[in-house]
């Protein structure tokens, strides 16, 4: 029974402790003193009595018992709690020495018999200094390895080899075979398989091995498994039975008692006594003893208190009777049950987000964070937060399929609840935790510095960054004198600061530079500025290097927030708000700082809003010399929510002095401008508002994406990447370059855009500011004027750029890409639906004062909505010029709207319109008539207009723009057919002049578009005159492509541009004719020729022999053969009479008639015989493959003369078996036939008595066949020895009534196989390079039985007297070459012919001529395959089935394919590589397993596992892995490759239980 220590639930084995008289007697006074005290302790409970026990340990109960898991629900009398314990215990008596070695009053039961009620003298075992304890506790003396043998080691794996390695097919063992090691195990041997390393043992390798490794099997750890870890020197106890006088140290007196450990075979159960069973341990004068006991009526408490419907963990512990105290309460034993939560269904999370309240109406009765009444009604929804929490983790909790039962809208709500709930955690753990103001808690220094480039102030900790924000650092000047940051240098070097202590207290004025070393900052909440000046809200509330005298440049660098806050009330325009900064004038450059998930809440009047920075830039009124760069900076999940100023998910607002802002992203970023403000917000997705004009400035390479929102309620104007714009004089350029937004924009005022909300430009040229290669991907929506997919008010450059979102506004001038156009457009488009009311466009809303819109397009629907002035491409133009563009979208005008609605422009104005085009359909569902037409509604007639089209298909118009009652003449109606013509394009492009349009066949729907290939020539056409047997061939249905590159482009016959010779193809097939095409159109006749097939006058017309028809010069193809009853299709000719067999290589120039060739069936016919003369009543049948192959026919009985007959047989080699039965034995033989045209003779004879043949072909294997088994039983061919045929002896029994059966079994085996592959790896040394191979197993049995008896003596034949012949059906052997047989019998290898024993090839079969039976292997040529890949030629025989094949390596690894195309898997091949042939392993994917391999049977191997040349060959011998040696089995038929475990090697090593062979240093001198 080992003694445990038990504390704060967790388990350890604790070795015995004394105690000091000192320590027990303040045991004894304390337990006194403190008795009621104690009376609810259910350790101590009760009042100790005189002559209680006092117990010093418990022995261990087990691991079922200690960790108990049960579902909800259980009771606690179903939980196993023992009500009795085994201890050890002493009796608490008086002071007085007792000698006796008893227990005082106590009544003893059964003593233990070893021991007398006297003292005794120690026998001479007890005495013997060495002998240790029966448990070893470590640390024992005598031990000197640190691993104590016998013990398994920390890291040794718990199982055997058998697991397969962890990253690679099969699994690798962990550090051993059977487990994987954490790295693939050591390095290949230089040695190839089945050779010694350089250092066989008995050399020294490198490693010695003897030298035992770190952990040495069969050694035990540092610290044994299930014991403590603590060392105690010479005072410690070791052992259950000490000797006073052998150590003064461990002399235990009545008071010093230890936890004692008692013997592990002590822990059966113990005989009671009336009340308490104990036996003496031991027996030591003038000491106390110790002795085991049981306690009963023991009552066990929980805590918490057990309730068997909550999940959760319950520690139980024992309450003793009051006649029991411990001496240690560590020693108490614990008992944890953990009650498991109830499986949760479907059903379940289904019920439970129906019962969770909605998050719009746990928000509408959220006051604000701010409000003091906030954290009461946070703390009043606690339980409502719960209940989510649960909801969501069920829901995750759920297997994917069951998740997907969850309808959209649960899951919707769910999702927000569940984000709700985790940010009102977060608040209630930042209200609950802050306290005061940093600057109250803030350093009076820096860690270290001195301000300098060289020497940065460093910043440790929080305190130290609140310490900048003191008016010891900072002040509101921007001038050094007053202000001690400026020009100075910052470094914050911890990793995080965690801020949400104290409410936060912005820095500012900031003069100097921070580097923030990647740190990030957390929970940082601000909701003042700064006392000391400055107008910001941040981490930074102003950042102003101005007063810097040496005009130095300035930056904030590598910086993180995450989980921030800030809540402000602005009173100014001058209040900006901004995690890193509320604003960061003149010079500053900033680069790589990130804010993730936080939120900036504001109200009031405030200037500028970003997640980074609200206002950045200057504009260089003080001669600054340096201009602001922010580049690199990433803001991720990000809620703003604010009423006015210049709001983005960025940069609130930049200044005029910006000269770059690059490769900065915003993600999953939600911006809200809201509330009752007339001045409103700019907002973007990026920056609200951009100055531009005093310095060049590029905004390049910036992303809005995620789940972003645009969300302008009170907005001036909003945009996905930028809400403003604004330009002012001398109108230095601003480029937006590479730049995108995906996010919605939803607005309530004029100015929204998909990119931009409004670009104002001032410049009357409209040309400072580029919008360049930039998209919008988001939807957007307004209540008001000025909306576009891509900007809602352009008034600059937009070229290379596209929109791809439906935009719909409820007033005027909305557009796809741009909702109001003052300046150009090129080279762009929009895709999606517009909707919208007066002057609306697929690309363009209105178009004014010389806009310009070239090469470029709509794609998108476009409805005008109760009003005028609705285009495909533009909605209204007045003074613009349109040049080469089109519209593809329908045109609808709906409602009461009045007119002026078309497919290109609604209303053109003093406008100029040219080589453009429109296709869809134009409409209006409004009954008052309004104005529609294909091209243009309406306009001024000034407005010109030249080489344009519309579909007047598609469009359903009549007039592209009807002037004066007629057709503009500068437009052309066409119908589909001639706008998809390629020539239209030609056209666009006035007459191949420029090649702005294209065309190729089947894009664009047929349409021109704009791009390559350009169209600059008109098309000539080629024409074909089909003919069908020399007369016109109507409706063919044969179309043609051409070609002049033998296919690699095709052009179509009507679109020829080129002069030149083509070749022309039918489909797909090249028809092998040719047309020339030279400056005009062209003809080619098309001859075609039937051919039809007959049966002498009747023409055959079932699907395989139906008439083709062929082109001249091409080959018919040969149909199926047809059949005839008892007749055999032997080919097709060209005349009637059968003469003139007809060649398929040859070309078709005439009509043909092809006439069917027959010949008749084969037949047998033959007698019976036996030594009496012909057998009648004989059973005679043809069986393809074997005695019991398939049935061919009927059979067929002898008659009194012994003769059969069969006929209609096709041609084959048979079985032909006799059977005869007389008293109800059967006598059966089996010989061979082949069929041909003609009738075959067949005879047969029969041994006298049972003497029987039989052919048995294994499954999978051909139909093989063997004749002249019976001849065996002639007495001119009895053998003298039973294992070489039929003996004399063997007849005799047969005369007598027994059976003697000859039985040859045939099997095609997979040379995998572990019974052959020694025998196939032979073999296949001796085959020529590049060859095939087939194996097979031929087995001759003898069964003999005597009369009467049912069974016998079964003798395998390995050598015949006489020859026997082996039909062997190979597909196509005869057109072989290099033909070989070999076979290995009595353990050598034999290639035919070999003494006397010959083969014969036929054209699809070979015959062996043999009387030795073993495994047989046939090679023959290669069959060559040209695919191309990253192949290894094989270059010999494979082991499946001899199939020659390629290693390819792909992305996964190395496979094997073979030449069938099918590939190795699941088993051992043994394959060629690098000149000679290697074991493999495949898995059942087909890639080869590398390292530790266990396979089903449990043998261990080892696969090469280095990308060296040769990965995955099988490890023979000796090698050493990982720094240890293993020895693999080397000899062939003996498990090859398989680990040696827990044997000794060949040579005498010992391999333990995992393989290793530790081989001892003097072993290897």
């Amino acid at each position: 029974m080992k003694i445990m220590r038990y504390g704060k639930g967790k388990r350890k084995p604790m070795w015995g402790r004394k105690r000091t008289v000192s320590a027990m007697l303040s045991f004894c006074i304390a337990f006194t003193s403190l008795a009621c005290c104690l009376q609810a302790d259910p350790v101590m409970a009760g009042e100790p009595q005189e002559n209680a026990f006092v117990v010093t340990g418990f022995s261990e109960l087990p691991d079922e018992v200690t960790r108990q898991r049960v579902p909800v629900g259980t009771p606690e009398d179903e939980i196993k709690l023992p009500d009795r314990l085994n201890a050890t215990a002493y009796r608490e008596g008086d002071d007085s020495k007792q000698t006796d070695g008893g227990l005082g009053a106590v009544e003893v039961g059964d003593i233990n018999p070893g021991v007398s009620g006297t003292t005794q003298t120690p026998t001479q075992e007890e005495e013997g200094a060495e002998k240790p304890p029966e448990t070893m506790p470590e640390g024992t003396p005598g031990i000197t390895p640190e691993e104590t043998p016998g013990t398994t080691p920390e890291e040794t794996p718990g199982t055997t080899p058998g697991t397969a390695p962890e990253e690679t097919p099969g699994t690798t063992p962990e550090e051993t075979p059977g487990t994987a090691p954490e790295e693939t195990p050591g390095t290949a041997p230089e040695e190839t398989p089945g050779t010694a390393p350089e250092e066989t043992p008995g050399t020294t390798p490198e490693e010695t091995p003897g030298t035992a490794p770190e952990e040495t099997p069969g050694t035990a750890p540092e610290e044994i498994p299930g014991e403590s870890s603590e060392r105690s020197g010479a005072g410690s106890d070791q052992t259950a039975s000490l000797k006073a006088a052998e150590n003064a140290c461990l002399t235990i007196s009545k008071r010093q008692i230890p936890c004692v450990a008692v013997p592990q075979e002590t822990g059966a159960p113990l005989p009671e006594s009336a009340q308490t069973d104990i036996t003496e341990k031991e027996s030591i004068a003038g000491e106390i003893h110790a002795s085991d006991i049981v306690i009963r009526d023991v009552v066990w408490d929980s805590s918490p208190l057990y309730d068997g419907d909550t999940p959760g963990i319950y520690l139980f512990t024992p309450s003793l009777p009051d006649n029991y105290c411990v001496e240690d309460e560590d020693c108490l034993p614990q008992i944890e049950v953990e009650v498991l939560e109830e499986q949760r269904t479907v059903e379940w999370v289904t019920a439970g987000i129906d019962a969770l309240p909605s998050a719009d109406s746990i928000y509408e009765n959220m006051p604000g964070d701010a409000d003091p009444g906030f954290d009461t009604w946070l703390a009043g929804i606690k339980q409502t937060l719960a209940e989510i929490r649960a909801v969501k983790e069920a829901y995750d909790a759920l297997p994917d399929e069951d998740k997907e039962l969850i309808d959209e809208e649960r899951l919707n709500k769910l999702m927000d609840l569940s984000v709700l709930a985790e940010r009102l955690s977060e608040m209630e753990v930042q209200n609950t935790e802050r306290n005061g103001k940093w600057t109250e808690f803030a350093a009076g220094e820096f860690a270290g510095g001195d301000g300098t480039a060289d020497d940065p102030f460093r910043i440790e900790n929080a305190a130290q960054l609140a310490y900048m924000a003191t008016s010891g650092v900072v002040s509101s000047s921007p001038y050094s004198s007053a202000n001690k940051s400026i020009g100075k240098y910052y470094k914050i070097t911890a990793d995080t600061i965690d801020l949400s202590a104290h409410d936060w207290i912005p820095i500012s004025t900031f003069g100097g530079s921070l580097d923030g070393g990647g740190c990030t900052i957390v929970g940082m909440y601000c909701q003042e500025k700064n006392p000391n000046g400055g107008n910001g809200f941040g981490l930074f509330g102003e950042v102003d290097p101005d007063g810097n005298l040496d005009r130095a440049y300035s930056e904030i660098k590598n910086l993180n927030f995450e989980d921030c806050i800030i809540e402000a009330t602005g009173s100014s325009s001058s209040d900006y708000v901004g995690i890193l900064a509320g604003a960061v004038y003149r010079g500053i450059g900033i680069s790589g700082c990130t804010v993730k998930n936080s939120t900036i809440s504001l109200t009031g009047r405030l200037g500028g809003t970003g997640g980074l920075v609200g206002y950045f830039g200057h504009n260089n009124s003080r001669g600054f010399n340096f201009n602001s760069v922010m580049t690199d900076c990433y803001v991720f999940d990000v809620t703003i929510e604010n009423e006015e100023g210049m709001v983005g998910g960025l940069i609130g607002g930049s200044g005029y002095n910006v000269q770059k802002i690059e490769g900065c992203t915003v993600e999953d970023v939600s911006i809200t401008t809201e509330g009752a403000s007339s001045n409103g917000a700019k907002a973007g997705g990026l920056i609200g508002h951009a100055n531009g004009g005093t310095v060049e400035c590029t905004i390049k390479d910036c992303v809005v994406t995620g789940d972003s929102s645009i969300n302008g309620e009170s907005g001036m104007c909003g945009g996905g990447l930028i809400g403003i714009i604004y330009q002012k004089r001398p109108y230095q350029t601003l480029t937006v370059q590479s730049c995108s937004s995906r996010a919605d924009v939803t607005g309530n005022a004029k100015y929204y855009g998909g990119l931009v909300g409004r670009v104002q430009d001032g410049n009357s040229t409209y040309t400072a500011t580029v919008i360049d290669s930039c998209f919008a991907a988001g939807n957007v929506t307004s209540s008001n004027n000025d909306t576009g997919g891509l900007v809602g008010h352009m008034e600059g450059v937009i070229k290379n750029s596209y929109a791809e979102g439906d935009v719909e506004s409820k007033l005027h001038w909305t557009g796809g890409l741009v909702g109001s156009l003052m300046g150009g457009i090129e080279n762009s488009y929009a895709s999606g639906d517009v909707k919208g009311r007066y002057a609306t466009g697929g690309l363009v809303g209105s178009a004014d004062y010389k806009g310009e819109v070239k090469k470029s397009y709509a794609l998108g629907n476009v409805t005008i909505d109760r009003d005028t002035c609705g285009g495909g491409l533009i909605g209204y133009c007045n003074g613009a010029e349109i040049e080469d563009c089109y519209a593809k979208g329908d045109v609808i005008s709906t409602g009461t709207g009045t007119g002026n609605t078309a497919g290109l422009i609604g209303c053109a104005e003093n406008s100029s319109v040219k080589n453009s085009y429109s296709k869809g359909k134009v409409s209006a569902d409004s009954a008052e008539n309004p104005t529609i037409s294909g091209f243009i509604g309406g306009g001024a007639s000034d407005t010109t207009v030249l080489n344009c089209y519309y579909d007047k298909t598609a469009s359903l118009q009549a007039y592209g723009w009807q002037v004066s009652g007629a057709e503009h003449d500068g437009i052309s109606g066409l119908g589909t057919e001639d706008m998809t013509h390629s020539n239209r394009a030609y056209y666009l492009n006035e007459d191949g002049s420029h090649d702005i349009w294209a065309w190729k066949l089947g894009d664009n729907d047929g349409y021109p578009y704009l791009g390559t290939p350009a169209v600059k020539a008109l098309k000539h056409k080629v024409e074909f005159n089909i003919r069908l047997d020399d007369a016109l061939w109507e409706n063919s249905g044969k179309t043609y492509r051409l070609t002049k590159n033998d296919g690699l482009d095709f052009v179509d016959p009507s679109e020829i541009t080129e002069d030149g010779v083509y070749s022309i193809y039918e489909g797909d097939t090249d028809t092998l004719t040719d047309v020339t095409v030279s400056g005009g159109n062209a003809s080619v006749d098309m001859d075609y020729y039937t051919i039809t097939f007959f049966d002498g006058d009747l023409p055959l017309t079932s699907t395989g022999q139906a008439s083709q028809t062929v082109i001249k010069g091409a080959r018919a193809l040969a149909p199926a053969g047809p059949s005839r009853p008892g007749n055999r299709f032997k080919g097709w000719y060209s005349d009637k009479a059968l003469t003139q067999p007809f060649n398929f290589d040859g070309a078709v120039t005439t009509p043909l008639k092809l006439y069917a060739s027959w010949a008749l069936y084969g037949g047998i016919s033959g007698t019976v015989t036996d030594k009496l003369g012909p057998v009648p009543d004989v059973r005679v049948e043809v069986r393809e493959g074997g005695t019991d192959g398939s049935l061919i026919g009927a059979p067929v009985v002898t008659g009194a003369d012994g003769t059969f007959r069969f006929a209609g047989l096709p041609s084959g080699i048979y079985s032909l078996v006799a059977s005869r039965t007389s008293e109800n034995r059967t006598q059966v033989i089996t010989r061979t036939i082949q069929v041909m045209d003609t009738v075959t003779s067949g005879d047969i004879f029969m041994p006298e008595g049972l003497q029987n043949t039989i052919v048995e072909v294994g499954p999978n294997t051909p139909p093989i066949a063997a004749d002249k088994l019976d001849e065996l039983f002639k007495p001119e061919n009895l053998a003298e020895e039973p294992y070489q045929g039929v003996t004399a002896e063997d007849s005799a029994k047969a005369a007598g009534g027994g059976t003697v059966e000859i039985k040859l079994i045939a099997r095609q085996m997979d040379p995998s196989d572990p019974a052959i592959r020694d025998d196939v790896e032979q073999m296949t040394t001796a085959i020529e390079a590049g060859k095939e191979s087939y194996v097979l197993s031929l087995t001759v049995e003898k069964r003999v039985s005597e009369s009467g008896t049912s069974t016998g003596t079964i003798t395998k034949l390995t050598e015949l007297p006489r020859l026997i012949d082996i039909f062997v059906p190979l597909q196509g052997i005869g057109e072989m070459e290099g033909i070989q047989v070999l076979r290995i019998h009595g353990g050598q290898m034999q290639e035919l012919p070999f003494d006397g024993e010959s083969f014969e090839v036929g054209e699809d079969y070979l015959i062996l001529h043999v009387r030795s039976f073993s495994t047989y292997m046939v090679a023959f040529a290669e069959r060559q395959d040209d695919t191309e890949s990253r192949t290894h030629s094989d270059g010999g025989g494979s082991s499946d089935l001899g199939i020659t094949g390629r290693w390819i390596l792909d992305g996964t690894g190395w496979w094997y394919e073979y030449g069938n195309r099918t590939w190795a898997s699941d088993g051992w091949y043994y394959l060629y590589w690098n000149d000679r042939y290697y074991w493999y392993h495949f898995n059942k994917t087909g890639y080869i397993d590398t390292g530790w391999f266990t396979d089903k049977d449990g043998r261990v191997y080892y696969l090469h596992p280095y990308h060296d040349g040769g990965q995955g060959y099988m490890y023979t011998g000796w090698n050493q892995i990982d720094g240890s040696w293993y020895y693999f089995e080397e000899k062939a038929g003996h498990d090859q490759g398989m680990l040696y475990r827990s044997k000794n090697t060949p040579d005498g090593y010992m391999a333990d239980e995992r393989g290793k062979v530790l081989i001892p240093e003097y072993s290897l001198d």
